[in-house]
C-alpha cells in the first residue's frame, strides 16, 4: 500500500479519487449454495412412536447421521411385474425383501420388510407366521444355534441371478441404483477438428458389442454384467453380448 501511495503521488494522482469498483449484484461471483438435505425439522424429539394418517409408524427419536436417516427412508421401487406375493402364512403388513438374505436364517423362515414403517425395517417370518426383528429372538423362537447355520452357495447364486435379472430389465446396477452418465464434453474436448467430422449423429449409428469372459456362475460376474449393461444403456446404446456357452 505504501508503494502504491508513493507511485500515485509521483504521477500527480494523489488527489484524484481512487477508481470505484463496479457494484456486484447480490450473489454474483459467489459459489452456488449446496442444496440442503431434506430432513426432519429442528425440534425436540419425544422418543415416542408416531402413527400417520396412512397408518405408517415412525419413532420420533434423535439421530446424528442425516444421510443414513434419508437412506433408511428412501422409497424402494417395485421390480418389473410388481412385488412378489408373500406366502399365505405371512402376516399382513409385510412384503418380500429383495435384498441379500441373511446367512443365519433357519430353514423355512422368510425375510421381509414391514410396509407399515416409515423407514426400511427388516423382519423375519417363522413357519408358523410369527414376525420377529432380531437375531437373538429368532434363535430363541426357533431353538437353533444360528452360528452353525450357513447359507449354501447354490442358494446365494440363485438369489444373485434373480437380482441380476431385475437389474438388467430395469437398466440399473446390481444394487438397483441408476447409473449417472459422465459428460461427453470431456471426451470430445480431446478430439481435433478433423476428427470431429467422423462423429455419428446418434448412438443408433453405432453397433455396440460386448465380448465377455465374465461367466454368470458367480455373484461377482453377475454384478459386472449388470454394471456394463447399465452404463451402456444409460448412454443410449443397446449392447449385444457374446459369451461362452457355460455363461448361457
Amino acid at each position: 500500500l505504501a508503494q502504491r501511495a508513493v507511485r500515485r503521488r509521483f504521477l500527480g494522482l494523489a488527489s484524484a479519487p481512487a477508481p470505484m469498483a463496479p457494484k456486484r449484484a447480490a450473489g454474483a461471483g459467489r459459489p452456488a449454495a449446496k442444496p440442503r438435505l431434506a430432513g426432519p425439522p429442528k425440534r425436540k424429539f419425544t422418543g415416542k412412536c408416531l402413527v400417520g394418517k396412512d397408518g405408517v409408524k415412525a419413532l420420533d427419536r434423535k439421530f446424528t447421521d442425516l444421510k443414513a436417516w434419508q437412506e433408511r427412508r428412501r422409497k424402494e421401487e417395485p421390480p418389473p411385474g410388481g412385488w412378489p406375493k408373500p406366502p399365505k402364512h405371512w402376516p399382513p403388513g409385510v412384503r418380500v425383501d429383495l435384498g441379500r438374505p441373511v446367512s443365519w436364517l433357519p430353514p423355512g423362515w422368510g425375510q421381509g420388510v414391514k410396509t407399515t414403517c416409515a423407514s426400511k425395517l427388516l423382519c423375519y417370518i417363522s413357519p408358523e407366521g410369527g414376525c420377529y426383528y432380531h437375531k437373538h429372538v429368532v434363535a430363541k423362537v426357533s431353538g437353533k444355534d444360528l452360528s452353525k447355520i450357513e447359507r449354501t452357495e447354490e442358494a446365494t447364486l440363485e438369489w444373485a441371478r434373480k437380482r441380476a435379472h431385475i437389474a438388467v430389465v430395469q437398466g440399473t446396477f446390481f444394487n438397483r441404483r441408476a447409473p449417472k452418465p459422465g459428460r461427453d464434453e470431456r471426451l470430445f474436448a480431446t478430439l481435433e477438428k478433423r476428427e470431429r467430422q467422423f462423429l455419428p449423429k446418434s448412438a443408433d449409428d453405432l453397433y455396440f458389442a460386448v465380448v465377455s469372459a465374465r461367466r454368470a456362475d458367480n455373484e461377482s460376474g453377475l454384478q459386472n454384467i449388470c454394471m456394463v449393461e447399465a452404463r451402456l444403456r444409460a448412454a443410449g446404446a443397446k449392447p449385444v453380448w457374446y459369451v461362452d456357452a457355460p455363461s448361457l
